[in-house]
């Protein structure tokens, strides 16, 4: 059977903060930026700010009314929504057999590390909600550095990976079409680095992404930069 599409339709990006990447997604079109941690103040963007999963069930059933007007969705910080899913898991925790005599108020607290299973699943419960009002979907994270020791070597080694709770960043990294770390090159360019190197958690299943880096916003003369979303999404070259 032929190919459906090339776009990648769950795509997460992840990077230091205040690198752009909110800057980034700002210019790419079609695209609702959901801020779940009052990153795009300062940019100048299609989107909507949300301070509760009350705020999230809202937005869908708002878009859904409006006939679902946007292309992509996209969820700035994964790692903010995570902490704004607490609440829901601890609901669901405690109507569970597991924790219907559990009294606390941190489902991560839950005898036996039962808490952080209802905590992924909260989160993959409000991405699901989320991806259900546009084609493709884009999860925003912050970084941060794991160390591994390797067989036979004294030294520890930094990897990049997506600063999530347990194995929520794995979980999520394995069902996304691509996860990619976005840093800037000598240039200032930024890039997106999908290779499956070890330098970081990265991939990409299709193939114009796959174990490449690849220059998403190119930076002018001026000091400006020119996105180049098309590279990701290649669907967005039958628009020109």
């Amino acid at each position: 059977m032929p190919k459906v599409t090339q776009d990648p339709k769950n795509l997460i990006l992840y990077g230091v903060p205040k690198i752009g990447k909110t800057s980034l997604l700002s210019t790419l079109e079609d695209n609702l930026i959901v801020d779940f941690e009052d990153g795009s103040d300062y940019v100048e963007a299609l989107k909507v700010k949300v301070n509760s999963v009350k705020d999230v069930n809202e937005l869908c059933k708002a878009i859904k009314e409006a006939n679902f007007p946007y292309k992509f969705i996209t969820i700035d910080t994964i790692t903010a929504l995570e902490e704004f899913a607490k609440p829901l898991a601890l609901k669901m925790l405690r109507l569970s057999p597991l924790g219907s005599n559990f009294i606390g108020d941190d489902v991560l607290q839950a005898p036996h590390g039962a808490g952080y299973g209802f905590l992924r699943e909260a989160i993959q419960k409000i991405i699901d909600k989320l991806s259900n009002c546009a084609p493709n979907l884009i999860l925003v994270g912050h970084v941060k550095d794991k160390a591994i020791i390797s067989m036979g070597e004294s030294q520890d080694t930094n990897i990049k990976e997506l600063d999530l709770t347990g194995k929520t960043g794995r979980i999520l990294a394995a069902k996304s079409d691509a996860i990619g770390f976005v840093y800037r090159d000598k240039d200032s360019n930024l890039c997106i680095n999908f290779e499956t190197n070890g330098e970081a958690t990265a991939g990409a299943r299709p193939e114009h992404l796959a174990n490449k880096r690849i220059v998403v916003a190119e930076r002018q003369p001026d000091g400006s930069f020119k996105s180049c979303w098309e590279r990701i999404y290649p669907s967005l070259n039958k628009k020109k």
